[in-house]
Protein backbone atom coordinates (compact mmCIF):
# COMPACT_ATOMS: atom_id res chain seq x y z
CA UNK A 1 0.00 0.00 0.00
CA UNK A 2 1.31 3.40 -0.92
CA UNK A 3 1.55 6.02 1.79
CA UNK A 4 0.36 9.60 1.32
CA UNK A 5 4.01 10.62 0.88
CA UNK A 6 4.45 7.95 -1.81
CA UNK A 7 1.38 9.23 -3.68
CA UNK A 8 2.62 12.83 -3.48
CA UNK A 9 6.07 11.78 -4.70
CA UNK A 10 4.57 9.87 -7.64
CA UNK A 11 2.35 12.85 -8.52
CA UNK A 12 5.42 15.13 -8.46
CA UNK A 13 7.30 12.75 -10.79
CA UNK A 14 4.32 12.76 -13.18
CA UNK A 15 4.22 16.59 -13.15
CA UNK A 16 7.96 16.89 -13.77
CA UNK A 17 7.96 14.42 -16.66
CA UNK A 18 4.92 16.11 -18.23
CA UNK A 19 6.58 19.53 -18.02
CA UNK A 20 10.09 18.42 -19.03
CA UNK A 21 11.62 18.74 -22.45
CA UNK A 22 11.45 15.73 -24.77
CA UNK A 23 13.57 13.85 -27.30
CA UNK A 24 16.72 13.86 -25.24
CA UNK A 25 19.90 12.93 -27.08
CA UNK A 26 23.64 13.29 -26.77
CA UNK A 27 24.87 15.78 -29.35
CA UNK A 28 27.23 14.86 -32.20
CA UNK A 29 30.35 15.91 -30.26
CA UNK A 30 29.34 13.75 -27.29
CA UNK A 31 29.77 16.66 -24.87
CA UNK A 32 26.24 18.09 -24.82
CA UNK A 33 22.85 16.74 -23.93
CA UNK A 34 20.23 18.11 -26.31
CA UNK A 35 16.45 18.20 -25.93
CA UNK A 36 13.38 19.64 -27.61
CA UNK A 37 11.87 22.29 -25.35
CA UNK A 38 8.89 23.12 -27.58
CA UNK A 39 7.14 20.92 -30.13
CA UNK A 40 8.23 21.46 -33.73
CA UNK A 41 11.43 23.24 -32.75
CA UNK A 42 15.00 21.97 -33.18
CA UNK A 43 16.81 20.42 -30.19
CA UNK A 44 18.86 22.79 -28.04
CA UNK A 45 21.72 22.15 -25.66
CA UNK A 46 20.46 21.62 -22.12
CA UNK A 47 23.55 20.25 -20.35
CA UNK A 48 27.29 19.95 -20.86
CA UNK A 49 28.79 16.51 -20.30
CA UNK A 50 32.28 16.44 -18.84
CA UNK A 51 34.96 14.10 -20.19
CA UNK A 52 34.53 12.07 -16.98
CA UNK A 53 30.94 11.26 -17.93
CA UNK A 54 31.25 7.76 -19.34
CA UNK A 55 29.26 6.23 -22.17
CA UNK A 56 26.87 4.32 -19.82
CA UNK A 57 25.98 7.57 -18.03
CA UNK A 58 25.57 9.44 -21.33
CA UNK A 59 23.27 6.65 -22.52
CA UNK A 60 21.34 6.79 -19.23
CA UNK A 61 20.86 10.56 -19.53
CA UNK A 62 19.87 10.41 -23.19
CA UNK A 63 17.16 7.82 -22.46
CA UNK A 64 16.02 9.02 -19.02
CA UNK A 65 12.92 10.87 -20.24
CA UNK A 66 11.65 8.02 -22.42
CA UNK A 67 12.55 5.42 -19.77
CA UNK A 68 10.60 7.26 -17.06
CA UNK A 69 7.55 7.57 -19.33
CA UNK A 70 7.79 3.84 -20.09
CA UNK A 71 8.02 2.97 -16.39
CA UNK A 72 5.07 5.22 -15.50
CA UNK A 73 2.97 3.56 -18.22
CA UNK A 74 4.00 0.13 -16.94
CA UNK A 75 3.08 1.20 -13.40
CA UNK A 76 -0.33 2.45 -14.59
CA UNK A 77 -0.97 -0.88 -16.32
CA UNK A 78 -0.02 -2.78 -13.17
CA UNK A 79 -2.25 -0.53 -11.01
CA UNK A 80 -5.21 -1.13 -13.35
CA UNK A 81 -4.68 -4.88 -13.18
CA UNK A 82 -4.42 -4.88 -9.38
CA UNK A 83 -7.55 -2.73 -9.07
CA UNK A 84 -9.38 -5.03 -11.47
CA UNK A 85 -8.75 -8.09 -9.29
CA UNK A 86 -8.65 -6.63 -5.80
CA UNK A 87 -12.23 -5.35 -5.31
CA UNK A 88 -13.90 -8.72 -5.83
CA UNK A 89 -11.64 -10.41 -3.29
CA UNK A 90 -11.95 -7.54 -0.81
CA UNK A 91 -15.76 -7.48 -1.15
CA UNK A 92 -16.04 -11.24 -0.52
CA UNK A 93 -13.67 -10.96 2.42
CA UNK A 94 -15.62 -7.98 3.82
CA UNK A 95 -18.94 -9.86 3.53
CA UNK A 96 -17.43 -12.89 5.28
CA UNK A 97 -16.06 -10.64 8.02
CA UNK A 98 -19.38 -8.81 8.46
CA UNK A 99 -21.26 -12.11 8.65
CA UNK A 100 -18.83 -13.35 11.30
CA UNK A 101 -17.62 -16.11 8.97
CA UNK A 102 -13.97 -15.82 9.87
CA UNK A 103 -13.28 -19.32 8.53
CA UNK A 104 -14.37 -18.18 5.07
CA UNK A 105 -12.37 -14.98 5.41
CA UNK A 106 -9.29 -17.02 6.36
CA UNK A 107 -9.85 -19.44 3.46
CA UNK A 108 -10.02 -16.55 0.99
CA UNK A 109 -6.91 -14.98 2.46
CA UNK A 110 -5.08 -18.31 2.08
CA UNK A 111 -5.62 -18.10 -1.70
CA UNK A 112 -3.92 -14.68 -1.82
CA UNK A 113 -0.34 -14.93 -3.13
CA UNK A 114 0.82 -11.98 -1.01
CA UNK A 115 -0.55 -13.65 2.14
CA UNK A 116 1.25 -16.84 1.15
CA UNK A 117 4.47 -14.88 0.72
CA UNK A 118 3.95 -13.43 4.20
CA UNK A 119 3.51 -16.94 5.64
CA UNK A 120 6.68 -18.12 3.89
CA UNK A 121 8.89 -15.12 4.63
CA UNK A 122 7.70 -13.99 8.03
CA UNK A 123 6.34 -17.19 9.55
CA UNK A 124 8.80 -19.55 7.80
CA UNK A 125 5.98 -21.83 6.64
CA UNK A 126 5.93 -24.12 3.60
CA UNK A 127 3.31 -22.71 1.23
CA UNK A 128 4.16 -24.72 -1.87
CA UNK A 129 0.58 -25.97 -2.30
CA UNK A 130 -2.93 -25.53 -0.85
CA UNK A 131 -2.58 -28.49 1.54
CA UNK A 132 0.58 -27.05 3.08
CA UNK A 133 -0.98 -23.58 3.39
CA UNK A 134 -4.00 -25.08 5.18
CA UNK A 135 -1.68 -27.03 7.46
CA UNK A 136 0.42 -23.92 8.18
CA UNK A 137 -2.68 -21.90 9.09
CA UNK A 138 -4.00 -24.61 11.43
CA UNK A 139 -0.55 -24.80 13.06
CA UNK A 140 -0.19 -21.02 13.47
CA UNK A 141 -3.73 -20.58 14.79
CA UNK A 142 -3.51 -23.71 16.96
CA UNK A 143 -6.76 -25.15 15.57
CA UNK A 144 -7.78 -28.49 14.07
CA UNK A 145 -10.04 -26.75 11.57
CA UNK A 146 -10.55 -23.20 10.31
CA UNK A 147 -14.18 -23.62 11.34
CA UNK A 148 -13.05 -23.05 14.93
CA UNK A 149 -12.47 -19.39 14.04
CA UNK A 150 -16.25 -18.92 14.02
CA UNK A 151 -16.94 -20.37 17.46
CA UNK A 152 -13.72 -20.22 19.51
CA UNK A 153 -12.83 -16.75 20.84
CA UNK A 154 -9.18 -17.69 21.38
CA UNK A 155 -8.79 -18.99 17.83
CA UNK A 156 -10.55 -15.90 16.49
CA UNK A 157 -8.17 -13.63 18.44
CA UNK A 158 -5.16 -15.50 17.04
CA UNK A 159 -6.63 -15.06 13.54
CA UNK A 160 -7.11 -11.31 14.13
CA UNK A 161 -3.52 -11.05 15.39
CA UNK A 162 -2.13 -12.94 12.38
CA UNK A 163 -4.27 -10.91 9.99
CA UNK A 164 -3.03 -7.68 11.63
CA UNK A 165 0.60 -8.80 11.32
CA UNK A 166 0.00 -9.51 7.64
CA UNK A 167 -1.62 -6.11 7.04
CA UNK A 168 1.32 -4.35 8.71
CA UNK A 169 3.81 -6.45 6.77
CA UNK A 170 2.01 -5.92 3.45
CA UNK A 171 2.34 -2.12 3.75
CA UNK A 172 6.08 -2.49 3.33
CA UNK A 173 6.19 -5.55 1.04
Amino acid sequence: MATADDRQHLAAIRRRIKDASTQWQVGPTGTELHAVFMTNTPPVSMAMLTPDCGIPDRDFLAHAHDDIIFLLQLLDTAFREVRRWKPATKQKEQRAHENGDYAAECAMRCKDQLFRRFLAEEKKQDVSDDVRVDSAIRYLLKVDSRGELNNDAGARKRWFDLRGEFENWSRTA
